[in-house]
């Protein structure tokens, strides 16, 4: 039987990426320009992101799932959509605010934070 978890595994994301970090793999400040070159055209102000504002929410991305939850289809079995779908939804989603600016909850920054991992 599937159950959708929801946020449950950002504590656990948040563990593994702070576990690269304690191990030196990865750093706080790297920018995400530079951590996922394949996103950069996608994601505004990639160079100014950082892992630390992915994982603390202040990355100013927005939240992919305020629109996939619009759709019948994802709202039933959110596992029908693969990650090149969630970028492409992500692709027509401006910036929320400038990055570091404040807190503001987004799903994205954690499916980001996997695909770092």
């Amino acid at each position: 039987m599937r159950f959708r978890i929801g946020s449950m595994t950002k504590p656990v994301m948040a563990t593994a990426i702070l576990r690269l970090v304690h191990e030196g793999r990865l750093r706080p400040d790297d920018r995400l320009s530079t951590l996922l070159t394949q996103v950069v055209d996608l994601v505004e102000q990639a160079d100014e992101i950082t892992l630390g504002r992915l994982i603390n929410h202040t990355a100013g991305i927005p939240d992919y799932a305020e629109v996939l939850m619009q759709d019948p289809v994802y709202f039933q079995d959110s596992t029908l959509y693969k990650p090149a779908d969630i970028l492409n939804t992500y692709r027509k989603m401006p910036n929320t605010q400038e990055p570091g600016e404040k807190f503001s909850y987004s799903n994205t920054g954690y499916f980001l934070l996997a695909m770092i991992a």
